[in-house]
């Protein structure tokens, strides 16, 4: 296994989705902000560009520092000296080169906050040296999501490295540029718009999709649309890719650098057959052999929303805040193609739920949950009490 070397314009896309997710939280989704991939080197991370105040300065460099461990080279405040992101990309290259030898990713949902997940080098170059092995007909990757994250680091950022091939950012964009050869990245919600848009796929046109189960239906729809094959990546932020397959109905395979240690856990050897780290499982397996598995659902009783985790609990336990709200209670729907989450709302004694107190609470839910955790079926009852 060589070392791959992560270049600056490599460098500079994640830290503009990365910059673009906190920006956007930090502000409440309420500014609008330049789309990540319309961002260069040159983009101001103050005036004429990010605008990031002097607090959010802060958290950007903290958030940079996090991902690619700049403190382990001892240069991390350099960042808040930079000017641009370009600035931010060379600085970031510089901590490889010295020390850095790890990389954290963050979890996303409604469990709490942002779980942070540390990786090695050495195993997220493992994992690409068998991904590539799988695409081997690959001539270039479209990538229709950030890459900030583990499953979009993987595949928009190292595996085009490793396999020397372009990436091209299609999010914003027409499909009308597809070519033999292109493997497009991609997850189930938006594999599903691919669907109801009936885009044609020209020849040998691959697709890989992850983040979240992938419905039965979705690989023979985009079949018929002319997709050569979709891949079905099966893991998480806190391991990465753990299995794979083709088929819907098929059991998962395990990743070769993965085995199986009882029905919750399994072992990761990083390249010495002696080293090996325990990982315990998120999801309820069935196994149907030694290295094949299908899945059956979360321990934690959260659900994915488009790629995101929920956890009905606290979106119940966040709307019962409501001063308007006696109590909620918040379950899976039932609603397709994609699930979303549904809801009761109990309201306070003595208040009715008459059509401008719907308005009111519906207006309060758009302006306070993300859409992940934001219930499309929604039943209003009165107080039972007297």
């Amino acid at each position: 296994m060589e070392e791959i070397e992560l270049p600056p314009s490599a460098i500079l896309r994640t830290l503009a989705d990365i910059t673009h997710h906190l920006l956007n939280g930090g502000r409440g989704g309420n500014e609008e902000l330049p789309p990540p991939w319309e961002w260069d080197e040159k983009t101001p991370v103050g005036k004429g560009g990010l605008e990031a105040d002097s607090i959010e300065r802060l958290t950007l460099c903290a958030g940079i520092n996090r991902m690619y461990h700049l403190h382990e080279a001892g240069i991390e405040d350099y960042l808040l000296r930079a000017k641009s992101i370009g600035e931010w990309a060379e600085i970031v290259a510089e901590g490889r080169k010295r020390n850095s030898k790890a990389i954290t990713f963050t979890t996303s949902g409604t469990t709490g906050e942002p779980k942070p997940c540390a990786h090695s080098w050495a195993g997220l170059l493992q994992e690409i040296d068998f991904l590539q092995t799988l695409f081997p007909r690959t001539r270039r990757i479209i990538r229709t999501l950030p890459c900030h994250h583990i499953y979009g680091f993987l595949f928009t950022i190292l595996l085009p490295l490793q396999m020397k091939i372009p990436v091209l950012d299609l999010r914003g964009r027409s499909f009308s540029g597809l070519a033999s050869g292109d493997l497009i990245v991609s997850f189930p919600l938006y594999w599903r718009y691919l669907v109801d848009s009936g885009i044609p796929f020209p020849k040998e046109v691959f697709g890989v999709t992850s983040t979240a189960p992938c419905p039965e239906e979705l690989p023979e729809q985009l079949k018929s649309q002319n997709l050569q094959r979709l891949t079905q990546i099966y893991g998480s932020s806190e391991t990465g890719g753990i299995g794979h397959r083709t088929e819907p109905e098929s059991p998962f395979q395990l990743f070769p650098h993965w085995k199986r240690a009882g029905e919750e856990k399994l072992l990761r050897t990083l390249h010495d057959p002696k080293k090996e780290e325990p990982v315990t499982l998120q999801d309820r397996l069935n196994w149907m052999a030694e290295d094949r598995f299908l899945v059956l659902g979360r321990r934690d009783c959260c659900i994915q929303v488009g790629g995101i985790n929920v956890s009905p609990e606290a979106v119940a336990e966040k709307i019962g805040g409501h001063p308007l709200v006696e109590s909620c209670s918040v379950w899976p729907g039932s609603q397709k193609p994609e699930p979303r989450v549904s809801a009761e709302i109990i309201l306070q004694k003595g208040i009715s739920p008459i059509p401008e107190v719907k308005k009111a609470l519906r207006q309060w839910l758009r302006e306070n949950l993300p859409p992940a955790q934001r219930p499309t079926d929604i039943s209003f009852k009165p107080s039972s009490e007297f």
